[in-house]
């Protein structure tokens, strides 16, 4: 099955600026993003763990932005995209993250890491 050239770049695209919007975001704010994913406070480490984290964020989105999103960073992103959703929803469902916004970030990561491996197995032209 070939996959629509069209939908590929726009995966890809929607994927960074997700990514550059939440990075943009824990630079900016880090408390507000933590406090609505976890639910809770952050100490200063966080803090600074969290702005760190926005900026790798934030690079990772550059990466993957446009038509120039070539075949190692799709599979970065799509890897970060599966690994995130798990790690979200082992979070959620464990308890220890308890934000309004855990359960629709990890359903994201869940939905964008789905439609890349199903991009990694039907289009084998890339």
């Amino acid at each position: 099955m070939k996959i629509n050239f069209q939908f590929r770049v726009n995966l890809y695209s929607i994927a960074a600026i997700i990514e550059l919007v939440s990075g943009a975001g824990l630079v900016v704010a880090p408390v507000l993003v933590i406090q609505l994913l976890f639910g809770s406070s952050v100490g200063a480490t966080a803090h600074y763990i969290s702005q760190l984290y926005g900026m790798a964020l934030i690079g990772l989105g550059v990466t993957c932005w446009g038509k120039n999103c070539n075949n190692q960073t799709k599979i970065g992103l799509m890897l970060y995209n599966c690994l995130a959703a798990l790690l979200l929803l082992s979070f959620a469902i464990r308890g220890i993250a308890m934000g309004i916004m855990v359960w629709p970030a990890a359903l994201l990561h869940l939905g964008l890491g789905a439609l890349m491996v199903g991009d990694r197995l039907f289009d084998r032209s890339v």
